[in-house]
């Protein structure tokens, strides 16, 4: 076993250099302010640090976690629980190990390929720890960065069943599907892919496919449907309020297109073309992978495997987001297809090469040339956002607008209006609770009729604004100035504070 484990060490060596590389890119990307936070963040630490005191899983205004499933936060709790320490505080150290993890196993995935390649092995990685669209995920406390970690095990799982196709390799795939799908919803396209490759596979006999869909199908979305259940238990929905799109199908392959172009880094700039270059990439690869599975030419490689979770992923975000409304199609939705994609344009470079006879020298140099290219691109970006970021910190909650933010620091040394037993509302409540440790209200969305409602009837509240948040989607001052008496208690260069009553109330009194 040792002369096994030292063989496999030395064949990925370089894997844990390069990891190294990315796990002091995401320490150095967060030594001004920590690690970023947005309200995403919030919400999953709050309940990690609720889970600790004993209530799970309760997001910091003691309401149930329903946008998100619960094992990234329980992860972090977990965490928290183990080395006593806040999961903001361990956010470097942690995202840094995950990113090394995420480097680390795809450099072992790319060990077995079709065609080894140590020079496309070495370029794909450090492709990986200098992407921007990778420090962008891993330099945020967000579920994408765990999400990363399980697809490419489950890429390796399902290699793994592929070479055997026995049971208890099918139990372990579908158990890692399984804890992807309640680490973010989207893991169903695990579940998606795992049970179409298993569709398509010639080599087993029809009675044991069936069997083997239905067990990993079971298996495989078991913990999300529990999760759904209390959900729905609970707070009588599933997921949420969602709310239907407002994008069309085309305009959602456009940004898929965007944020492609985006990746491609010499691209960055050819955004009139996005549409053509999603919706052209979409279909050559569904061919691809068709051909793979009709012919069954590599249709057991890493290499295809990667592919349809490209496809399986790619799709469902495209649709989804032409079917419900949330945020627009953007690096942090796709980045778990990143580095499929790396794969995907890149893999068949060595064996071509290889294979070239007299030019062989030349397909070299060229392809060497494009990746100092990307590369460099790579590195040119990343110097900006470093500057930034060592300047004024991530972009979120721990960066110095915030941090330093007057309406912010004015709370911290006056909590009495925080402490009052009248209710306090915010535009950006997520930011209140990490900045001052106090949880308030969210002000209602507008389209939601019977939250207004109940806003509008209560007989007094504080709203704390900040002018610099964003969220359109909420009552604004004027809306509320209409229904409410607004009294201004203190106003700041970014933010006021106002305590309001409602007229019908002071009529009645």
């Amino acid at each position: 076993m040792k002369p096994l484990l030292r063989t496999s060490l030395l064949k990925n060596i370089d894997s844990l250099l390069v990891a190294a590389i990315g796990f002091c890119v995401i320490f150095l990307y967060t030594r001004h302010g920590g690690i970023g936070i947005s309200p995403d963040s919030i919400t999953y630490l709050s309940t990690a640090r609720n889970m600790n005191a004993g209530k799970w899983p309760v997001v910091y205004d003691d309401m149930q976690l329903i946008l998100f499933p619960v094992f990234y936060p329980t992860f972090l709790g977990s965490v928290m629980f183990v080395t006593g320490v806040d999961a903001f505080t361990m956010g470097p150290i942690l995202n840094g190990l995950l990113f090394g993890l995420v480097i680390f196993l795809s450099g072992y995935i790319m060990e077995h390929f079709m065609f080894r390649s140590k020079w496309y092995k070495w370029i794909i990685l450090l492709c990986i720890a200098f992407s921007p669209a990778m420090h962008d995920i891993f330099s945020m406390l967000w579920s994408e960065t765990l999400f990363a970690v399980w697809v490419l095990l489950f890429f390796i799982a399902q290699k793994k069943y592929f070479a055997t196709h026995r049971t208890s390799a099918l139990i372990w795939l579908a158990v890692i599907a399984a804890l992807t799908c309640i680490t973010r919803y989207a893991g169903v396209t695990l579940v998606a892919t795992g049970g179409l490759l298993l569709l398509l596979d010639k080599q087993l006999p029809r009675k044991k496919k069936l069997l083997h869909i239905v067990l990993f199908g079971a298996i495989g979305i078991s913990l999300l449907a529990i999760n759904l259940v209390v959900n729905a238990k609970v707070t009588g929905m599933l997921t949420g309020m969602r709310q239907k799109s407002l994008t069309p199908l085309n305009k959602n392959i456009e940004y898929f297109g965007d944020v492609l172009c985006d990746w491609f880094t010499f691209l960055v700039n050819h955004y009139t073309f996005a549409f053509w270059i999603g919706l052209i990439l979409l279909i050559v690869f569904i061919v691809v992978f068709l051909y793979r599975a009709l012919t069954f030419s590599h249709y057991y490689s890493y290499e295809n495997i990667s592919l349809a979770f490209f496809l399986v992923y790619g799709l469902f975000i495209i649709i989804s987001s032409t079917l419900s409304r949330y945020e627009q199609i953007n690096n942090r939705l796709l980045s778990p297809i990143y580095i499929p994609f790396l794969f995907a344009i890149s893999y068949a470079i060595p064996r071509r090469i290889a294979q070239a006879g007299k030019t062989k020298w030349l397909q070299l140099t060229v392809a060497i040339m494009v990746a100092v290219l990307f590369l460099y691109n790579q590195l040119a970006t990343d110097q900006v956002t470093y500057k930034n970021v060592r300047e004024g910190g991530i972009g979120g909650y721990t960066e110095d607008t915030w941090t330093q933010s007057p309406t912010v620091q004015f709370l911290q040394a006056h909590k009495e209006i925080l402490n009052d037993d009248k209710t306090v509302y915010s535009n950006a409540s997520h930011a209140l609770y990490f900045l001052t440790g106090k949880g308030t209200e969210t002000l209602p969305e507008r389209v939601h009729d019977q939250e207004v409602k109940g806003f509008y009837s209560e007989d007094n509240f504080y709203i704390i604004w900040f002018n610099y948040e964003d969220n359109v989607d909420l009552l604004n001052l004027r809306e509320i100035a209409g229904k409410m008496k607004m009294d201004t208690i203190h106003t700041f260069p970014d933010g006021a504070i106002f305590f309001c009553r409602n007229y019908a109330a002071m009529q009645h009194r």
